[in-house]
């Protein structure tokens, strides 16, 4: 019988390896704000289509001005799989864990709540320091995972938004650090932008994770591509989609969604720093107003699923 649990993707991508062009990319999705309802509209899109291949994440940023902790926001997740009578597995992942602030204390709280997939983000410093560090963390996931799990765990080059990634610096990149089952690269897009990607040269950065036994390389800046471009991504060895922007502005920008707390947002210079400040006003908005959110955001998630391969037929 099937039950719910908190899991890592360890084997799933070890198995992907093999192949140059997955047929599918995971979907990474970030659920900023009213975690528990967008949880339970993930689910229920996810039973639709038959699919348990997907990632719910947070990133240490998004910690941050939301003012949630692993803890509550895996709490939240394992909620929405309960009220929703999911079953199977719910990988958690920790999205863009940066050498700053106290970063081994978040990952002991993080893994301690049942993050197994973890990605370092130490893309913005000098190769040399990336390389250094990024070991530096891997070493520290694993000397602190839970006996019988083998962590997830992923690290970035070319600082997304930044300059694109070199086939030789993805090489460089990939022969000092050992331990990780992906990598995200910069090919052209940017948070919150999309942009224009670089196909050819994803397609190569991809052969070269491929061919030092990863699943394929991380596509960040991702939700506000249009929908041939995300079509595209599985066919050039993309083997995880993180996808952020676009589901919050489906709430945020929603008919539904409160007037009265659309006015104090504006008065922020961006949308994403009102979501702290403005949080419990947000989770006291009518049920009945939140479920009609909601229907909007499951279609698009569905949207996102046939989009990656991830739906599947019954």
């Amino acid at each position: 019988m099937k039950k719910v649990f908190l899991a890592s993707l360890f084997s799933f991508y070890k198995e992907d390896s093999r192949d140059v062009k997955s047929a599918f990319s995971v979907p990474a999705f970030n659920l900023r704000l009213l975690a528990f309802d967008c949880a339970r509209a993930l689910f229920r899109a996810a039973q639709k289509v038959n699919t348990n291949v997907f990632i719910i994440e947070i990133a240490q940023s998004e910690m941050g001005y939301t003012r949630q902790t692993p803890k509550s926001f895996a709490r939240q997740c394992l909620a929405a799989a309960q009220a929703e009578n999911y079953q199977g597995p719910i990988f958690l992942q920790g999205d863009h864990f940066k050498p700053k602030g106290n970063l081994k204390g978040l990952i002991k709280r993080s893994i301690k709540a049942g993050f197994f997939n973890i990605d370092i983000d130490c893309s913005a410093l000098p190769l040399e320091q990336n390389i250094a560090k990024t070991n530096r963390f891997i070493d520290f996931i694993k000397d602190h995972r839970p006996d019988g799990v083998e962590m997830n765990i992923g690290a970035e080059v070319g600082e997304i938004g930044g300059s694109n990634t070199s086939p030789e610096y993805l090489r460089d990149f990939l022969q000092a650090v050992k331990g990780i089952t992906k990598v995200a690269v910069q090919t052209g897009t940017s948070h919150g932008r999309g942009g224009q990607i670089d196909w050819q040269l994803l397609n190569n950065l991809s052969a070269i994770a491929k061919e030092h036994g990863l699943a394929g390389v991380v596509q960040h800046g991702a939700s506000t591509l249009s929908e041939d471009d995300l079509r595209e991504l599985p066919k050039h060895g993309v083997c995880e989609v993180h996808l952020a922007t676009e589901l919050q502005d489906v709430i945020l920008e929603h008919p539904l969604f409160p007037r009265e707390i659309k006015k104090k947002i504006s008065l922020y210079q961006n949308k994403k720093e009102a979501l702290g400040p403005l949080k419990k006003e947000i989770e006291r908005i009518p049920q009945d107003v939140k479920d009609g959110i909601m229907k909007t955001l499951e279609d698009k998630f569905v949207f996102y699923f046939n989009c990656l391969g991830t739906a599947r037929e019954e």
